[in-house]
């Protein structure tokens, strides 16, 4: 649902952080992107206040969409802190990219059967 505020996000850390400029034509995309997030949240909120028989699953929607909004701002974080990390070398892209799966499956899979 709130998956692609992460491109808002990440815009708005990259304006603060890496003093990149936005021009027009990112701004009118980034807010056709927070419209739509928008939209789909609000439905979200409305349709589990329409169907809850106990009262407390809109609020616990709500939580929920918090929650998921703080997340991505983390994942904007880990964005823009690779970006500034790696600007300064050239990497193959799919080499970065298996490097990341690679060491995320080795981390989880020494975690997994500890927890």
């Amino acid at each position: 649902m709130c998956r692609g505020v992460i491109v808002v996000i990440t815009a708005f850390f990259s304006v603060v952080f890496l003093k990149r400029k936005q021009y027009t034509h990112h701004i009118v995309s980034l807010l056709f992107i927070v419209a739509g997030v928008a939209i789909v949240g609000w439905v979200s909120v409305a349709n589990s206040d329409a169907s809850a028989d106990d009262g407390g699953q809109a609020s616990t929607t709500a939580f929920g969409v918090i929650l998921l909004l703080l997340s991505q701002c983390f994942t904007g974080c880990l964005f823009i802190s690779e970006e500034v990390f790696l600007s300064g070398y050239y990497l193959d892209p799919f080499l970065v990219v298996g490097l990341e799966g690679m060491w995320g499956s080795l981390i989880f899979a020494i975690l997994l059967p500890i927890f």
